[in-house]
């Protein structure tokens, strides 16, 4: 969905009822045909804090180290590229440098 599609009210709805049952962005994407980008964007404000497990940054580096980008990472949990690259250097995890 190009940027500055209008969401129905009843898409952002729904949105946020998939959300709160657990569903990552991507899912939801796939689900109603939307991008992932839109989806994070509509998704509930609390929604949006993602808690930083071990186990949680550690599934995100598995991920990572299977040659995804750290972006390709972030929108696949559904967080910020930001955080993702701020957990592993926390954890002390090696990253490729940049191209």
């Amino acid at each position: 969905m190009p940027y500055g599609i209008y969401v129905s009210k009843e898409t952002v709805q729904e949105i946020a009822k998939l959300t709160t049952e657990g569903l990552r962005a991507k899912e939801i994407a796939i689900r109603l045909g939307l991008h992932v980008d839109t989806v994070w964007h509509h998704r509930p404000a609390g929604s949006r804090q993602t808690k930083t497990t071990p186990e949680g940054i550690q599934k995100w580096f598995d991920h990572y180290s299977q040659g995804w980008s750290i972006a390709e990472t972030a929108r696949e949990f559904g967080v910020a590229g930001e955080t993702v690259r701020k957990a592993f250097k926390r954890a002390g995890f090696p990253m490729r440098k940049a191209a």
